[in-house]
């Protein structure tokens, strides 16, 4: 029964966590969280969550989930990634995870992550006959020639450079060049 396996939610101390928690809690799952440091307390302060374990990096939580939950004796636990990075993170060790948890991955390490490059996606998605929108991959500083403008800049990963803060609307090379001195990611 599922109610037998332990559940645990990994994720950074902000709202997403939140959702999984409740959801869980309302089912009356009460899980664990690992809660990275953020900027405020907001789902380690859930009703629903049975105890708390706050930690400084995604390492640290790392370590704690090991410790703490990777030798369960009767069933794997759940394990629940609320935050790309820490995804990206948990897919490079799928080896030393595969036995010990249920959990989001690919069937080998590195997989998943090969699919947060969004080039990689609207590849695949172009290669299964889905319309995409023209996209260019360039280097950082790179202004292409004979981009159709307006373009949307944005990082190739979420787990590489500004994420959100790489997204910019630019409709000339001038507002391009403009927005690279606020872009943080390589390509």
């Amino acid at each position: 029964m599922i109610r037998d396996h332990q559940f645990i939610v990994f994720g950074a101390e902000h709202y997403n966590p939140l959702t999984v928690i409740r959801t869980f809690g309302i089912r009356g799952i009460y899980p664990d969280f690992i809660a990275v440091k953020n900027k405020s307390c907001v789902s380690s302060k859930s009703k629903y969550v049975h105890k708390n374990h706050y930690v400084e990096t995604i390492e640290e939580g790392y370590s704690i989930l090991l410790k703490e939950y990777g030798n369960a004796q009767k069933s794997k636990p759940f394990l629940i990634v609320t935050d790309d990075d820490i995804q990206g993170y948990l897919d490079l060790r799928y080896d030393e995870l595969k036995d010990r948890f249920i959990f989001f991955q690919a069937g080998k390490s590195g997989r998943v992550v090969e699919f947060m490059d969004k080039k990689n996606i609207l590849d695949l998605a172009k290669r299964h006959g889905l319309q995409i929108l023209p996209t260019v991959v360039t280097k950082h500083g790179e202004v292409p020639e004979n981009l159709p403008y307006p373009i949307l800049t944005k990082s190739i990963s979420p787990n590489v450079g500004g994420w959100k803060s790489d997204v910019h609307i630019c409709n000339s090379a001038d507002d391009l060049k403009k927005a690279y001195n606020n872009i943080l990611s390589p390509q």
